[in-house]
């Protein structure tokens, strides 16, 4: 099984897909969707435009990284499980407050006023979220294994850092990081800047 991915280097949910399919040894080219005709390529192959977007080497196309990540578990077993609900859940509540902190990083850059009820609403799902996430975290549900939960909360943070989206402070979270940010896997795949 050979992967091409449709992504940018910085994206943080395509880094999940490039760490999992380093853990898992499956070979991938990642094709930067910033580069010159690059976005045109992911537009022939997926109709939401999303990224991560991959290519199997059998041809079949995928976009959503939960699929995604759901058909490279079911590979070679015992490397990385699947989830169970819990798990899925904690990824739901990753995934929360990741979409609303990439949604206030874009209005930022865009220069739109952050004090609107939508956006003010959005920063408080960021801290709802995280807030739920470090509970996991402190009662050892999230972070002691590399799992894909765990896979999904330190390319967040790290996310969180690199684009100073939300303040990652709490103990138990730069714990996890530390414990897992050496791994080949995440610095292979740490974004530029």
């Amino acid at each position: 099984m050979a992967l091409t991915l449709w992504g940018t280097p910085t994206s943080p949910y395509v880094r999940r897909t490039r760490v999992l399919a380093t853990e898992l040894g499956v070979p991938f080219t990642l094709r930067n969707t910033n580069d010159p005709g690059v976005q045109d390529e992911l537009v022939a192959v997926c109709p939401t435009w999303k990224i991560p977007t991959v290519r199997f080497d059998d041809g079949r196309v995928l976009w959503d990284s939960a699929i995604i990540h759901d058909v490279l578990v079911a590979g070679p077993p015992g490397v990385i499980p699947a989830l169970d609900l819990d798990g899925r859940l904690r990824i739901a509540a990753i995934d929360a407050g990741l979409d609303a902190a990439i949604a206030l990083f874009y209005m930022k850059r865009d220069a739109v006023d952050l004090g609107v009820p939508y956006l003010v609403k959005q920063r408080a799902r960021i801290d709802a979220a995280m807030t739920w996430v470090t509970d996991q975290v402190e009662v050892g549900r999230l972070g002691q294994a590399l799992t894909l939960d765990t896979i999904a909360l330190v390319t967040t943070l790290e996310w969180f850092k690199l684009r100073s989206a939300w303040p990652v402070q709490h103990a138990a979270l730069i714990g996890v990081v530390d414990r897992w940010s050496g791994r080949p896997s995440f610095v292979g795949t740490r974004a530029p800047g």
